[in-house]
């Protein structure tokens, strides 16, 4: 917030329908129907009012309504009269008001928010809810004529772009964007104070100019033997403060945090952070929580991010927009390294194939959050191909880059393809990274087949930086097992899927990070999965943020220099055999178990865990406790005659779980005892390699067969044609996706060499 800015969220009406209400700001009307399932969660458009009355103090100044964000489509009208439309929900906007306001006099604002679907606003189509309203909160500005710039896509009017950093030098250009609304020319001097982190002077600049209309005021500090920013180890912060002066006179100012750093990747090395190697080990993040939605306080974006910390993740993904510019200043300062991306996502618009409102949406995301030093990625898309690479996407997805390459040429780019897009397609290379969603273990195959599939991605691609995007299961709380499986929902399953992948992962030097799915559950209305509805159950925390999951604590154990002891399946509370396995998760290097007060075993650590096997229970109650030096963790396991049934998810596991975009729909009209083989056009008897070359022939390969696609196997499969391949797997080329594909082949010419 400026220091000219007032929060402005007190006393509000809502008017949903014919229904008013007092409500105070953030806020949005999908509380209590945003989680419920069935994708029929409110949307539409609503109005917030507020009246704004006038006097003395605003005489000669500008006044901006500056919205936060308003999800997604926003009309500002004041005394009736249309200012603004807004198109994104996730940016901040500001409106100059003045001209429509009455001077000395009563005032109306009214803001229409709009959720609906309109197909050239992205995101169009995603696995999460798209809460409506005006859920960050809205200030009320006031400002000189002579101004920093405030109407430069929401920006902040300052620029401080880190030219050359290295641990002996760093090169920093600070460039101030200041506007005249006077009738006449200015004499304006910008002063800029670069301050060390106990506030004390280390170098001063000034420049003076006349200013008609519109300046740049541009400076360069020269930092010698500067202190870096060491992300969590360390995250030194300089400030920046921006001084405007006419005459004697202070009309504008600004600080910024600047955290020095420099950084790099390697296709073969990873990432490295002021020239050394620093795995990225990260987490995904949504905005929203339990009773409140994405109307989130700055309290509870404190929470979140102490618990990323607490767990020991280095890393964050921001996914799958531009999230509230706090969170980024929290990352500065608690020395998290972003990827910071645009709701380009799923699918691309019918209608706009230019990517209009993608471009203005990463214009407005990287302006706004230019100063923000933890954002060292910037990304272009997610999953945007799941359909096929449809609508002039892939040069959408180029010029998207070209974008931010224009804007900030310091940062790198990225993308996340979705898991089955083809590793070696050349639209990998259009960024200056690359990552997978992928989610071996859970949607297809086993999660061994994570190291299969990242060694051929490495052959195929040896000069291309590679990250893990999103790998995640479900868990959930209620769910247990002794003997977990894939999709039974269970809070074991998921933390022994964690157990699994990391391993895998941190045999791989060349990742260059690799990002949880997700630090939280979060909401997606549009799920009905594992008994529960309108939830993602991925996070490793719940949605309330009450209870971290046990696989909280073995990234914990891993990834944190703080101390670790805990007893693991604590939820899992009834038993019914005497003789269980107990599971700890530490970072010592031995520890004891006590069962009803009684020494049972001294054990020692192995990769983070111990497990006493075949610990004896008494029927009934047993006390359960680890001793490791100073540290204790207490459990209690009740030995019965019969478990509670609500530990058992009633969907069939054993088998991999179908992705929320996976789901086949096929026409169960086609003939299922006729295949065609007309001359000249796509058959079952064509190999694969073939097909998937044809644009519409990809597509359909991609509609049908989800699974194989996603598949460690996809590779060796190009050889085969499918009805080669209907051998083989014939719980996924089903009768009827076989016959629906076929006909479908029929109509497609093949490629004429």
């Amino acid at each position: 917030m400026h220091d000219n800015s007032i929060s402005w969220n007190e006393n509000w009406s809502f008017v949903n329908s014919d229904v008013t209400q007092d409500v105070t700001l953030p806020h949005t009307w999908n509380v209590q129907d945003g989680n419920t399932g069935g994708n029929n969660y409110l949307r539409g458009e609503f109005t917030y009012f507020k009246r704004l009355k006038l006097d003395n103090e605003y005489n000669g100044k500008l006044i901006y309504l500056e919205v936060l964000a308003a999800n997604s489509i926003s009309k500002v009208i004041v005394n009736d009269t249309m200012v603004q439309k807004h198109y994104g929900g996730y940016s901040r906007f500001r409106v100059n008001i003045t001209d429509y306001l009455n001077v000395n006099g009563d005032n109306q604002i009214l803001i229409k928010v709009d959720n609906s679907h309109v197909e050239e606003v992205y995101p169009l189509r995603a696995d999460f809810t798209f809460y409506g309203g005006l859920y960050r909160g809205v200030n009320l500005i006031t400002v000189d004529p002579l101004h920093i710039d405030l109407e430069d896509y929401g920006s902040d009017g300052v620029y401080i772009s880190q030219e050359l950093v290295s641990k002996e030098m760093a090169s920093v250009k600070v460039d101030c964007h200041i506007v005249n609304h006077y009738d006449i020319s200015k004499t304006v001097t910008v002063e800029y104070q670069l301050l060390d982190m106990e506030g004390e002077l280390v170098e001063k600049k000034s420049m003076t100019s006349q200013v008609t209309e519109k300046t740049t005021f541009s400076k360069v500090f020269t930092i010698k033997d500067p202190k870096l920013w060491y992300s969590i180890k360390k995250p030194y912060l300089y400030k920046i403060k921006t001084s405007v002066l006419v005459g004697e006179q202070l009309v504008d100012e600004r600080e910024n945090n600047l955290g020095l750093r420099f950084f790099s990747v390697d296709p073969q090395q990873g990432f490295f952070l002021n020239g050394e190697s620093f795995k990225l080990n990260g987490v995904s993040r949504h905005q929203d929580r339990a009773y409140k939605g994405w109307a989130i306080s700055y309290e509870d974006q404190i929470e979140d991010i102490e618990l990323i910390v607490e767990m020991g993740a280095n890393a964050v993904r921001l996914a799958h927009y531009q999230h509230d510019s706090y969170f980024y200043d929290l990352c500065d300062q608690y020395g998290l390294i972003v990827w910071a991306e645009i709701p380009l996502i799923s699918r691309s618009s019918n209608t706009d194939c230019t990517g209009e409102n993608a471009k203005l949406q990463m214009l407005e995301m990287i302006r706004q959050n230019y100063n923000y030093s933890s954002i060292v990625f910037w990304g272009v898309q997610n999953e945007v191909t799941i359909d096929g690479q449809k609508n002039n996407i892939v040069n959408i997805v180029k010029e998207l880059n070209d974008l931010v390459k224009s804007e900030d040429p310091y940062r790198l780019t990225t993308q996340a393809q979705v898991g089955h897009h083809l590793d070696d397609d050349p639209m990998n290379y259009m960024t200056d990274t690359v990552g997978y969603n992928k989610y071996y273990g859970w949607y297809h195959d086993r999660c061994e087949d994570f190291d299969l599939w990242l060694n051929l991605f490495n052959e195929i691609n040896p000069s291309l930086s590679l990250a893990v995007s999103e790998y995640g299961v479900e868990g959930i709380l209620e769910y247990h097992s002794e003997t977990p499986i894939v999709k039974d929902y269970t809070e074991e399953y998921h933390a022994l899927y964690h157990e699994k992948v990391l391993k895998i992962f941190n045999r791989h030097p060349e990742l260059w990070g690799t990002f949880v799915w997700n630090m939280f559950d979060f909401a997606s209305d549009r799920r009905d999965e594992g008994g529960r509805k309108g939830m993602n159950h991925k996070g490793l925390v719940t949605y309330d943020r009450q209870t971290r999951k046990d696989a909280f604590y073995y990234y914990k154990a891993v990834w944190s220099k703080k101390d670790v002891l805990y007893i693991t399946a604590k939820r899992f509370k009834q038993r019914l055999d005497e003789s269980v396995d107990i599971k700890i998760y530490t970072n010592r290097e031995r520890a004891t178990l006590y069962v009803n007060g009684i020494e049972v075993n001294n054990a020692e650590t192995k990769d983070h865990i111990i497990i006493f096997k075949d610990v004896l229970l008494e029927k009934g109650s047993n006390q359960i406790k680890v001793v490791s030096g100073n540290l204790v963790d207490l459990a209690t396991f009740d030995l019965v005659d019969e478990l509670t049934s609500d530990y058992i998810c009633h969907e069939t596991a054993g088998s991999s779980v179908t992705n929320w975009f996976d789901r086949v729909e096929v026409n169960l009209d086609v003939g299922l005892n006729t295949i065609d083989y007309p001359e000249g056009m796509l058959t079952v008897d064509v190999m694969l390699s073939e097909i998937i070359e044809n644009e519409e022939g990809r597509q359909l390969i991609y509609k049908y067969l989800p699974n194989l696609v996603n598949s460690t196997l996809f590779e060796l499969s190009k050889d085969y044609s499918l009805s080669k391949l209907r051998e083989y797997f014939q719980d996924v080329i089903t009768d009827v996706v076989y016959y629906n594909l076929s006909a479908e082949l029929n109509k497609i010419q093949k490629t004429i060499e």
